[in-house]
């Protein structure tokens, strides 16, 4: 799914990139450089995402490094704002921080469901708010929102992050109609899960065996992409080795159909066996 509207090349531009210093966040600021953009880099460990920035120095573009905790409101409030004044005004904004977990439900504490909808959800929301602000006065931005296919097809023990990322989709594709008259775009990528580290290298160290038809991508691909639904415009885009579209359209028609699919190629249960092998099953 991929509607188009007006896109913003990347070149000269400057792009606040949250959860910098991660796996995804390493790969989306290496394109976002590559393809002529200015970026500042933020995360919540301030020496990890300053060694990232250094390391992604000299390649003919500006690259600056902010510690914010996303968790904060008065740090998210500001952040955008710091990134204007340490480099330039943002015009991408790229909500890509988030928290991940695996686990019944129940058994999370209430300090844990706080900070995943903070991160997740009311974070990007807020990110959102202030940068519009800006790039309504000078008439151009584009907002891309890291989301999953986790927010589409509702694993069980995925019940925290699947509400985030779902509110991530249905955000932008809001927001993407809200702005359909400005110069102002709004992306959400939907991947689904990525390899080479996070979930998927966890659940593989915890002895957790991917079952045979688990849609997949690796992050290089996601980066891609989002920097895609920048210069082309596009709402939405789904990151995957394996057609979803038609298993997303049956989780939203019939969901007990959906998740006989999905018990019978063995996704249900590799959710189920890594929040198990956690000890939160």
């Amino acid at each position: 799914m991929a509607t188009r509207g007006q896109g913003l090349p990347l070149r000269g531009t400057t792009a606040l990139i949250t959860g910098a210093a991660g796996l995804m966040g390493g790969h989306l600021a290496e394109v976002f450089i590559g393809r002529g953009a200015n970026v500042v880099l933020a995360d919540v460990s301030g020496d990890a995402v300053r060694k990232r920035a250094e390391g992604l120095a000299g390649r003919g573009v500006r690259v600056e490094a902010l510690e914010c905790d996303l968790g904060d409101a008065d740090e998210v409030e500001s952040l955008v704002e710091r990134a204007g004044e340490l480099l330039a005004p943002v015009d991408v904004l790229v909500n890509n921080a988030y928290i991940e977990a695996t686990s019944r439900f129940d058994s999370l504490s209430r300090e844990e469901l706080d900070a995943q909808l903070a991160v997740n959800i009311g974070a990007p929301l807020r990110l959102a708010r202030t940068a519009l602000l800006g790039m309504r006065e000078r008439g151009r931005g584009h907002i891309v929102n890291m989301a999953s296919l986790t927010g589409k097809l509702a694993f069980a023990y995925k019940a925290h992050y699947s509400v985030s990322k779902a509110g991530l989709i249905a955000f932008s594709h809001a927001l993407a109609r809200e702005l359909a008259d400005d110069p102002i775009g709004v992306t959400v990528i939907c991947p689904a899960l990525i390899l080479e580290g996070g979930v998927s290298e966890k659940a593989t160290e915890a002895g957790v065996d991917m079952p045979r038809f688990m849609a997949t991508c690796h992050p290089r691909q996601v980066a891609e992409a989002a920097a895609d639904g920048v210069e082309q415009g596009r709402t939405e885009i789904v990151v995957s080795n394996r057609p979803t579209g038609l298993l997303a359209g049956l989780q939203a028609a019939a969901p007990s159909a959906a998740w006989r699919v999905l018990q019978a190629t063995g996704n249900a249960q590799y959710w189920a066996q890594l929040a198990k092998s956690r000890g939160r099953g």
